[in-house]
């Protein structure tokens, strides 16, 4: 499991430091509320940082921000009816009971109830990650759940005025291959080892519905959404992605691999990486997971195209089908209707487990814990 950064500056050092990224910005808003106009005057602020502000802030970081708003000569708020964070609230329970210990730096007991969550965001090269990473083991949408706080109805507010960086790689081609139809459309096997020290060759097939993974005749079939960019899914891969390998090699449980992106819209990049490698090269899978979850989330939100095609080749992926697929942006497509289909089927958060459609909570915490869903 990753451990907790000792080296990670305050809410009050982010602030203070005028080259502080604009996610460092978001994750300071949220873990110390009373920073808010300091933050909103902060020149690494965007506007869409500002714009969450005008909505979701205290009373004086909304004032700010619409101050800061109006000098950059920017209206504040998303407009009446706009589909933002305030639609999407709510305590329908998507995410029920009490969990095990969680993940991440201070985690601790689990989440309560949870919320709904509005539409997916465009994708642009960054977004922001706005949230406390502690306790509970899910990024949920919508509300405060055991200290995580991640607005997915921010995104979807600024889709009606994106803030687009200067990026040269939204230039280049997106032209689909003639073979590659934007879907996953796969089949072959993977390498992976039992709980014995056996290494057997398990099925593996993509398709519009995700990346299945596993013997046809193992007793249940889960489904697992993640998202490469929320934290939580980085220290839970950490915990238990090699366990559910294991138990996929055991044939106790077959998954299905569910790419979607909620919280930084690097997310997207690495997803669509990803189901790039599935398509041409699915061996892959799981290296190329390992890999991208393994790299910094301070590195890969500027991280471009370009960068996660070599990102793959240095995990081991030789075909130069993946390579350009991936700077071409085939499949970002794709992860986002796929994000619109999940929170469409009741997820409300990652990671997510769920089991004949009903979320498994708490999440499994050991090999055995995840084989006891066979028997359920």
């Amino acid at each position: 499991m990753n451990q907790p950064d000792a080296n990670q500056p305050s809410p009050y050092e982010i602030v203070n430091n005028p080259a502080s990224a604009d996610w460092q910005l978001g994750q300071a808003a949220s873990q110390a509320p009373e920073l808010q106009p300091q933050i909103a005057a902060h020149p690494g602020a965007s506007d869409n940082l500002l714009h969450w502000l005008t909505q979701q802030g205290t009373p004086q970081g909304q004032a700010a921000a619409r101050q800061a708003l109006a000098n950059r000569g920017v209206g504040g708020g998303y407009g009446q009816g706009a589909p933002g964070a305030s639609e999407s609230l709510g305590t329908s329970g998507s995410v029920g009971g009490s969990a095990g210990a969680g993940y991440g730096p201070g985690a601790g007991p689990g989440f309560g109830d949870g919320a709904g969550a509005g539409p997916a965001p465009k994708k642009s090269k960054t977004g922001l990650i706005i949230g406390i990473i502690a306790g509970g083991t899910v990024v949920v949408l919508g509300l405060v759940i055991g200290g995580i706080f991640i607005f997915r109805g921010l995104f979807a507010a600024m889709d009606s005025d994106p803030v687009v960086e200067d990026d040269s790689s939204a230039a280049e081609s997106t032209e689909v291959a003639p073979s590659d139809s934007g879907i996953p459309d796969s089949s072959g096997d993977v390498e992976l080892e039992t709980s014995q020290g056996e290494t057997v060759s398990v099925p593996i097939e993509a398709s519009g519905d995700g990346v299945l993974v596993g013997f046809a005749d193992a007793p249940v079939t889960l489904d697992y959404y993640f998202d490469f960019s929320c934290p939580h899914c980085v220290d839970y891969h950490g915990a238990m992605g090699e366990a559910f390998q294991t138990g996929i090699a055991d044939g106790d449980i077959q998954v299905r691999y569910h790419m979607i992106n909620i919280v930084s819209e690097y997310g997207t990049l690495a997803g669509a990486a990803t189901a790039a490698t599935v398509q041409y090269e699915p061996k892959q899978f799981f290296t190329v997971m390992d890999a991208l979850f393994a790299i910094p989330n301070s590195e890969q939100s500027s991280m471009d195209r370009t960068e996660y095609a070599l990102a793959v080749e240095d995990a081991g992926v030789e075909s130069a089908d993946v390579y350009a697929v991936i700077e071409g942006g085939n499949y970002e497509d794709w992860i986002l209707s796929s994000t619109d289909q999940a929170l469409g089927d009741g997820v409300g958060g990652t990671p997510w487990l769920a089991q004949d459609g009903e979320q498994v909570s708490p999440l499994p915490n050991t090999l055995a814990e995840l084989q006891s869903l066979a028997s359920k």
